[in-house]
């Protein structure tokens, strides 16, 4: 008789509750990142961070790893038995939300932008895990009760899932960058300048082209709102500059250049009348709008697309529910049919929970801003806005290189020479705090730069 370090009875409840166990976990790992994603984006917090990088490695991770156990489970029920039975049906359910959870959360699509640059290995999962989905619904619930409502989460689930990877894409570095570029204008003077080329390469000279692109801004960006309130109205006027002059500092991220309108527009619009309060303001507002275009699904969702997945990923699931409900659950486990529930309850408050902080984001505010003012959907939309998110955390990272001093004479791998990387990493990232950034220092942050400009300006023209 083989001697096994787990007994029988413990070996026989694992196998009953592995699946259930995996399906709770993703869930619950869904839910921190959706809750804890977004506040990445506006909070300097260590512990906040390292959750949110261990919750995006274990989500899809989890998520695969559970599609496997289920479609080997019934694969095997499948060849011993020869057909599915009603218990085997409901798990085969979760495989649609599985899917769900796969193409992640609005809030958060990369951790990194080197996570962008992998698209195509985000294509390629793509693939394989709808392809996997695809099989556990014809093997176990094809022309069963569940069909249709499984149907219909997997239609879900493959949008949140293309969503994703298109993302992606549409949020890597080449193509972003291609994205900004105009179709290049030569001008009358190019015949001009290739004829000097071919003269120059003739005569031994060792030349080269080299591209420089320009990308022209906006000429005028004065801006002129009108929201009722003074408050209001300086707050939409904050939010309009921070946009126009987004549209422009946007090429900086992808190694663009500006043309001299572009910087010319800018430097218009912080001169004058403005503040530090005000400058910081609209510099915390675009560099939201570039975080949320690099890191999240908001590229695809301040669009039409976003209001017809948002109605369909509302509507399936609470059509799902109410006809789950509705029909004849005597063969299915009490636990499994809590589970399904569970899983069908939370996909409508995820959903729910997302549309409402997209509509709190700036992005809905500044769409606002472009319709009537006494406009029906602007009104409900505003009154939607019940999830404010702040912007950054107020606060500035400092670097106390007393701490690091006295930290490197006792080094927590001294003895371990091939842990030094290591050693260097935690050292760095324990002597690193952060303090409030003040209005004072802002002020003199502003005026300090607006002085260097001019100062710059003047001996150019001198």
């Amino acid at each position: 008789m083989a001697f096994s370090l787990v007994p029988q009875n413990a070996r026989e409840l694992w196998k009953e509750w592995e699946l259930r166990l995996l399906v709770l976990l993703s869930l619950f790992l869904q839910l921190t990142l959706v809750t804890q994603g977004y506040r990445r984006k506006s909070t300097y917090r260590y512990w906040i961070r390292i959750v949110v990088w261990t919750t995006y490695l274990l989500a899809d991770s989890i998520a695969n790893l559970t599609l496997g156990v289920l479609s080997n489970r019934l694969a095997n029920i499948k060849e011993t038995k020869g057909t599915i039975d009603a218990k085997s049906q409901i798990t085969a359910f979760w495989a649609p939300f599985l899917l769900v959870h796969l193409g992640g959360p609005d809030t958060i699509t990369a951790y990194a932008l080197e996570d962008n640059e992998l698209w195509l290995r985000q294509v390629a999962r793509l693939c394989v895990q709808v392809g996997l989905a695809c099989y556990i619904y014809f093997v176990a619930l094809s022309g069963s009760t569940l069909s249709i409502l499984a149907a219909g989460m997997i239609l879900m689930g493959s949008i949140k899932y293309v969503e994703r990877a298109l993302c992606f894409y549409l949020a890597s570095e080449g193509r972003l960058r291609d994205s900004m570029r105009s179709l290049p204008d030569f001008g009358p003077i190019y015949p001009r300048i290739m004829q000097q080329y071919a003269v120059k390469k003739e005569e031994g000279y060792r030349v080269r082209i080299a591209e420089v692109t320009e990308v022209p801004a906006p000429e005028d960006l004065s801006v002129s709102v009108n929201s009722g309130r003074a408050g209001d109205e300086e707050k939409a006027t904050t939010l309009v500059k921070a946009y126009e002059l987004f549209k422009i500092f946007k090429l900086l991220f992808v190694g663009l250049i500006l043309n001299s309108g572009g910087l010319a527009a800018s430097k218009r619009m912080f001169r004058g009348a403005m503040d530090s309060v005000t400058a910081f303001g609209i510099v915390e507002i675009e560099l939201g709008f570039m975080y949320d275009l690099l890191y999240t699904k908001a590229l695809l969702l301040n669009r039409a697309w976003g209001i017809i997945r948002w109605v369909i990923n509302l509507s399936v699931p609470c059509a799902v529910l109410v006809f789950f409900s509705l029909q004849d659950r005597k063969d299915y486990p009490k636990v499994d049919i809590y589970i399904t529930f569970l899983l069908i309850c939370v996909a409508i408050l995820l959903e729910i929970y997302s549309v409402l902080l997209a509509f709190s984001s700036d992005w809905v505010d500044h769409w606002r801003l472009q319709r009537p003012g006494g406009s029906t959907i602007s009104s409900a939309v505003a009154f939607l806005q019940i999830c404010p998110n702040p912007r950054w955390s107020n606060s500035v990272a400092q670097f106390g290189l007393l701490g690091l001093s006295i930290r490197r004479r006792n080094k927590i791998f001294r003895k371990y020479p091939k842990l030094a990387k290591l050693d260097e990493k935690l050292e760095t990232n324990f002597c690193v705090r952060y303090k409030e950034f003040k209005n004072n220092i802002k002020e003199w942050t502003f005026h300090h730069m607006r002085d260097t400009v001019d100062y710059l300006e003047k001996k150019t023209t001198e």
